[in-house]
């Protein structure tokens, strides 16, 4: 069958209001923390010409009662010239993309066509999930390249085809609601009357909020959190390789852990948002765009031992990060960067903005005369993050069981989405899921 990649992305945040995230401390600010989060990235925004950074594996011993430790410094700080991660993926051909040709490609990134070199054999379980997440996310993304190109999937190996209706049927299969034999609904994260919150109570607006007040449940004590403890439900472009459907393994950014360290808990709830355009790893077709999603309790996968943590190291450039990911997160940093340095005076007074302005017009080409002025502050925004060696951690986590009942209360309280015509459900075909073999 053939396959559309679909035109640029539109990320956001489904009910439009902010997400509590820590932020990278500028150099010209020595405090504060940032508490606004991307707004919506435009895929037509010319994007750098950047090789891709990359990736490496940070190991730490950690007690099996105690999350990771605090000073997460990788993921909001300057990398150090001395302590450059090692290379575990290969790295893609360089592209000037323009408003153009991002729409065109879909992934508006020719690099995310390029899968990473397999790693050698995994040693234990933590570095079996984390291979298998970054091998498949890499070859979907140049399996739906190769098909877009060729306009079938009939090109594609005997074995691949095979894998990935393995993985179609195992999708449709945990997907489909028991009791309608439909797709599942995806849900409101919050500040709404009927969302997430409404169950599970804790601040919308966050990505991994800890529930410090449990709302009552049918008159009861709540019977899916605990006081304190917490559940992940962050924005797609901050949780880009986190799990696809129930029972799929991920990876999930370690501020889950780091800013939850008070929990003890062993298990969390995981939802994931769906994504708005067609070639992501989190589509799940139309009526469930920008929903989240409930995949069910997972648990961050530890080693044999039970005592070591082993830690990605995503930046900002990484080539597996999907160019609307990168912009969003540029977003979000330029707003607070705005908002705590003087105000609009940040981008025409700031040193390092001003001097990042002029690599991003480089790197932007002809392009960069066509685009707007918020396009422009973006781009160099981004650039300012690439100087500063933004990068995010993150750690694996399995499936552990699917919480029905949890589900059930999710929809009956209304929490399903439900707006411009949609329904809320995902889809369960390959063209819904743009999943093609």
């Amino acid at each position: 069958p053939t396959s559309g990649a679909g035109s640029g992305a539109r990320e956001g945040d489904d009910d439009g209001r902010p997400e509590v995230l820590s932020t990278p401390t500028p150099m010209s600010v020595r405090n504060g923390v940032g508490t606004v989060t991307p707004d919506e990235s435009q895929s037509d925004i010319p994007t750098p010409d950047r090789a891709p950074s990359s990736r490496s594996r940070s190991r730490r011993n950690v007690t099996p009662d105690k999350a990771p430790s605090s000073g997460d410094a990788s993921n909001t700080n300057v990398a150090a010239p001395d302590r450059a991660p090692s290379s575990i993926g290969n790295t893609p051909s360089r592209r000037n993309v323009t408003p153009e040709n991002a729409a065109s490609t879909g992934t508006g990134d020719a690099s995310n066509a390029n899968g990473p070199t397999p790693d050698p054999a995994p040693s234990s379980r933590v570095e079996e999930v984390r291979r298998e997440v970054l091998t498949n996310m890499g070859n979907d993304a140049r399996i739906k390249a190769q098909i877009k190109a060729e306009g079938c999937a009939t090109t594609l190996s005997p074995e691949e085809r095979e894998k990935r209706k393995k993985c179609l049927d195992k999708w449709i299969k945990a997907n489909t609601d028991p009791r309608t034999g439909k797709g599942r609904f995806v849900f409101k994260r919050g500040c709404a009357k009927g969302c997430l919150t409404t169950i599970l109570g804790g601040i919308g607006t966050e990505p991994w909020p800890p529930s410090v007040n449990p709302p009552d449940y049918n008159r009861e004590p709540n019977p899916f959190i605990a006081k304190n403890e917490f559940y992940v439900a962050g924005n797609e472009e901050w949780n880009f390789f986190t799990p696809r459907f129930p029972g799929d393994t991920g990876l999930v950014n370690t501020k889950a852990f780091t800013q939850n360290r008070q929990s003890k808990q062993k298990e969390f709830h995981m939802f994931v948002q769906c994504s708005t355009a067609k070639h992501k790893r989190h589509w799940h077709g139309e009526n469930a765009q920008t929903g989240r999603m409930y995949v069910g309790v997972y648990r961050k996968v530890v080693d044999e031992d039970g005592d070591d943590v082993v830690e990605t190291i995503v930046h900002i450039d990484d080539h597996d990060l999907d160019v609307t990911n990168r912009l969003g997160i540029a977003k979000h940093h330029l707003r607070w960067y705005i908002k705590h340095t003087g105000g609009a005076n940040y981008t025409t007074q700031d040193p390092q903005f001003l001097r990042c302005r002029e690599k991003a017009a480089q790197e932007a080409g002809d392009a960069w005369g066509k685009a707007k002025d918020t396009q422009k502050d973006t781009l160099t925004m981004y650039q300012v993050l690439l100087e500063q060696r933004f990068s995010m951690k993150t750690v694996p986590i399995e499936f552990v069981r699917y919480d029905e009942k949890l589900y059930q209360a999710l929809v009956d309280v209304g929490a399903v989405i439900e707006r411009k015509g949609r329904t809320g459900q995902v889809a369960l075909t390959p063209e819904g899921l743009n999943h093609w073999y």
